[in-house]
């Protein structure tokens, strides 16, 4: 946008006259506002501060009030002249992905950096552990994280219970420790990359089925608890009826 300034003193009063061209909104604006007392000799700090209060609010509140209008104006012409009785199952299709797209954009962004300024903290914590303590590298990226289970659906031998296999992608050389959780808690365990590109690892636990039932249905979670994955999951369920 093109920004048009006349600063003047008026008495022992600042003014400021902004005009902006093509901004927000549809209307060319120009905004008049104290800036507070004039000293004898301009202090640009205590003047640049009051400036951007007073810009800031101003701003604000301008931005509230054409955002407003902007949404009504459409809004109730959409609803006054309903154009459309209803939407067709290809333009519910678009709509839906559409919005997906741009709810997706938006949050990926917001997380993106709350992942930044998690990330940080804790690698710079866990390898100044790892240096002092001579301990192995945690600095490994799971690329992949996928959990099958065994078997997945049909009939099984309960007492045998349910047996998931994870396979973790890996890059770096490193441990990673893990753990699996189970609807009666959490069992942990560690495993080593050597620092391969692409490297594949494999890790297992076998799930109990609840004695006395005929049908059971399990899931269960493999999470990675260090490195720069940390928080990484996948999870898998099955669906099985215990063999006679």
């Amino acid at each position: 946008m093109d920004v048009v300034h006349d600063f003047r003193p008026a008495g022992a009063l600042w003014f400021i006259t902004t005009t902006f061209v093509g901004g927000v909104g549809k209307d060319t604006k120009t905004i008049t506002a104290t800036l507070g007392a004039a000293p004898p000799a301009c202090d640009p700090i205590a003047l640049d501060k009051d400036a951007f209060a007073v810009g800031h609010s101003e701003g604000l509140k301008d931005g509230r009030v054409d955002g407003f209008a902007d949404t009504y104006r459409q809004s109730y012409d959409d609803a006054f002249n309903k154009k459309k009785p209803g939407l067709t199952a290809d333009e519910c299709q678009d709509l839906a992905l559409k919005t997906f797209q741009d709810a997706y954009g938006k949050g990926y962004e917001t997380g993106f950096k709350e992942g930044q300024a998690k990330g940080g903290k804790v690698g710079e914590k866990e390898g100044q552990e790892d240096r002092q303590k001579g301990n192995t590298s945690r600095n490994v990226t799971i690329r992949l994280v996928q959990v099958t289970a065994t078997p997945a659906s049909g009939e099984a031998d309960c007492a045998q219970g349910i047996r998931f296999t994870a396979n973790l992608v890996g890059m770096g050389a490193g441990t990673i420790q893990y753990h699996w959780e189970r609807a009666s808690g959490k069992v942990p365990g560690t495993v080593e990359f050597s620092g391969g590109d692409n490297e594949v690892k494999t890790v297992t636990d076998q799930a109990a089925v609840p004695a006395g039932v005929t049908t059971a249905t399990l899931t269960q979670k493999i999470v990675i608890d260090n490195g720069p994955s940390q928080g990484k999951t996948a999870q898998a369920s099955a669906n099985v009826t215990c063999k006679k």
